[in-house]
Formats: structure tokens, C-alpha cells, sequence
């Protein structure tokens, strides 16, 4: 799957998740989700569109990253940025420092990228095409 459908598609899921939540938010009014709303839709767009999980490639997040790509350079093309293991770990991090909502964000758009790319190689697979 080309970079501009993962993108795509993370816009689409994103746009689901905050009707989701902002349900939740006016719903329970009692409950502070502001914050968490902007965090969450920070990261989750940070990783979507300039992070992502393929900066090690040459991409359109290797060329939104400028210089900083060539940090991502040295890894292997679906390798440790495509486990959902680290992922899981960011979420945790993110947790234990109080920014549980950021951690999710970023935590779904790799999620959401990882699904793509399993669904995309799945199709090439069994594609009589």
C-alpha cells in the first residue's frame, strides 16, 4: 500500500475517533477530555505524517523529517518500527510520565499502519492479479 493511502486511511480513522470521543466528552460533561482530545490528535497525527513507521524507507515522512531522516536510515524496512511490542512499550512510557492519551494516539496510528500493511500483503498474496 502506497504511503498517501495509509495516510488516508489514519485521516479516516482519526476523524472516527474524535466523533467517538467527543460523543464520550459531551455525554459525561463532568469529565476533563480537552486535553487528552488535543494530546491524542497530536501524536496520532506526528506519527501519521512526519514520524511514521516507514521513515526508514525513502518516503514522504523520510522527506518531512528533512535532516532527521537519516536517524531512522540504519533500520531495517519493517523491522523494529513495525512491532507492535514497541508500540505497547511508547504507550507504557507515555503512561508512566501522565500523558496516558498521547501514548494512545501514537500508540493507533501505528496500529492503524501496521493493519494496512498486514491487510495490503494479505491482498498481494492472494491477489490472482
Amino acid at each position: 500500500m502506497k504511503g498517501k493511502t495509509h495516510e488516508k486511511i489514519s485521516v479516516y480513522v482519526l476523524i472516527l475517533l474524535f466523533i467517538g470521543l467527543l460523543y464520550i466528552r459531551f455525554q459525561f460533561s463532568d469529565v476533563d477530555t480537552t486535553r487528552a482530545l488535543e494530546g491524542f490528535g497530536f501524536w496520532f497525527l506526528l506519527i501519521t505524517f512526519v514520524i511514521g513507521l516507514d521513515s526508514d524507507t525513502h518516503s514522504l515522512c523520510s522527506e518531512r523529517l528533512g535532516i532527521f531522516k537519516y536517524i531512522f536510515l540504519p533500520l531495517k524496512h519493517r523491522g523494529i518500527t513495525h512491532n507492535p511490542l514497541l508500540w505497547i512499550a511508547v504507550c507504557v512510557v507515555f503512561r508512566h510520565y501522565g500523558f496516558f492519551a498521547e501514548g494512545i494516539g501514537a500508540a493507533s496510528a501505528a496500529f492503524i499502519h501496521m493493519a494496512c500493511d498486514l491487510v495490503s500483503t494479505g491482498y498481494k498474496k492472494t491477489s490472482p492479479f
